[in-house]
């Protein structure tokens, strides 16, 4: 079954709101650094601290967040500041939803490998941005 989190994208500064989320709900967090990723690599060396990935997760309930990566469309700050992350439990299913939400849209950052699977950034055609993805080696929360 897939499951939908919301996804918060920072301007730098995702690192302080969630520590902040995680001591204001007393929840855990987890935390990925694009220096941290396999990822590294692909950006640039000033970006190393950056939040790659990060989750807080209270009963069935997963807020994702990140910072701005720079390749995402910038249209306003406040389209980008929310968006929605679906976590698909197949590769099937990845590829439907990401056909089905990007008609009449537009693909952001297109399909690619991501870890230890693939995913997309899309804005569906009423403004709200998705990251769909697929990790088989990842149980859905």
């Amino acid at each position: 079954m897939s499951q939908i989190n919301p996804h918060i994208t920072f301007n730098g500064n995702c690192r302080n709101a969630m520590m902040f989320y995680k001591d204001a709900l007393n929840v855990p967090l987890d935390i990925i650094t694009v220096g941290q990723s396999p990822m590294a690599a692909r950006f640039p060396t000033d970006m190393a601290d950056s939040i790659l990935h990060s989750s807080l997760t209270k009963g069935e309930i997963v807020l994702l967040a990140s910072d701005e990566m720079g390749s995402h469309e910038t249209i306003n700050p406040i389209e980008n500041a929310l968006s929605l992350s679906l976590s698909c439990s197949t590769e099937d299913e990845l590829n439907t939803y990401l056909t089905n939400l990007s008609a009449g849209g537009a693909i952001i950052f297109p399909l690619h490998d991501f870890f230890s699977g693939k995913m997309a950034v899309i804005r569906d055609p009423f403004g709200i941005k998705w990251t769909i993805g697929y990790y088989p080696n990842q149980p859905l929360a």
